[in-house]
């Protein structure tokens, strides 16, 4: 969904009828990283989808997503005042795509997900070092 920033808290409706697993925003009108919010992060909290920072405090969420709607904070790429904003957002569906983390474990094997189908696309994002990751799978 598009929509255009004010820079006070604000909501905006996502249609998807189930609270989102995860939300990527992108500030197009200007240059921007792009927060994102996923179910697993501690309250508060986003990792960067362009940067490698671990997970940080930011103003970007205002609170999780609710079966109709995102909350967006006062800025931090989702809600820039009079910025023209994309925003994605994600909930799983049985035997199409899940979301999730874990935990690595260092090991050259790593660990075995399953998922119950086949991905086509996987999308891993660390929220620390050698800490939670992300994982976004859809067929």
């Amino acid at each position: 969904m598009t929509y255009t920033g004010t820079e006070a808290n604000a909501t905006v409706g996502h249609g998807l009828g189930v609270a989102p697993d995860m939300v990527i925003a992108k500030l197009r009108s200007n240059t921007s990283n792009w927060p994102i919010y996923h179910r697993s992060l501690d309250a508060g909290k986003v990792v960067w989808l362009d940067l490698t920072d671990a997970q940080t405090t930011s103003v970007s969420y205002n609170g999780a997503p609710t079966s109709s709607i995102i909350n967006l904070g006062t800025a931090g790429g989702t809600n820039t005042s009079s910025g023209t904003h994309v925003i994605y957002a994600f909930a799983a569906i049985s035997g199409y795509s899940a979301f999730g983390s874990y935990t690595g474990n260092g090991s050259t094997d790593g660990h075995f997900i399953y998922l119950g189908f086949r991905p086509k696309f996987v999308m891993f994002k660390s929220t620390g070092v050698q800490d939670l990751s992300l994982i976004h799978i859809s067929q």
